[in-house]
């Protein structure tokens, strides 16, 4: 897992390609202005998800990780924790759903803070808990750009 703010987003343009082109749209003037839902940049290879939500409660969400993607998530407007551990300290809840890119955890992790113009970037082996909320349930807006994996 990287995080950091989108203002030192350049740091990481050396990672892969795609990473830098999610990153690179992270930058644009004009996110808040993005409808909500599926803009696709690059095919299947490059998509980014905007999205409104209250943020929740541990027992609201689950850990997750995926496989085809890396997460590019950037908070736009808001504030949210996200929870993140290395998938050998958690169990398999549920199998991998390759139509899903999903696969579903349990166990414990570590909290991480995050408000507009912070983003995280979790690879196959992170297991993370986004949309957590801090104290009360807020709204969020954020984009999650899914990035293909490039092995």
């Amino acid at each position: 897992m990287i995080t950091d703010t989108i203002l030192n987003a350049s740091t990481y343009f050396t990672i892969a390609p795609r990473i830098t082109a999610a990153l690179k749209f992270l930058q644009r003037p004009d996110l808040a202005t993005l409808t909500l839902g599926k803009h696709v940049l690059d095919g299947d290879k490059l998509f980014a998800l905007v999205q409104e939500y209250a943020s929740k409660t541990p027992e609201q969400t689950f850990w997750e990780s995926h496989r085809k993607y890396i997460d590019v998530q950037s908070i736009q407007s808001g504030i949210e924790a996200m929870g993140w551990s290395p998938m050998q300290e958690m169990k398999i809840k549920k199998d991998y759903d390759p139509a899903k890119d999903l696969i579903v955890w349990e166990g414990a992790g570590q909290l991480v803070q995050f408000q507009a113009g912070s983003f995280a970037i979790f690879f196959p082996q992170d297991v993370h808990m986004p949309g957590l909320s801090i104290d009360q349930p807020r709204q969020v807006r954020k984009i999650v750009l899914k990035v293909a994996v490039e092995y």
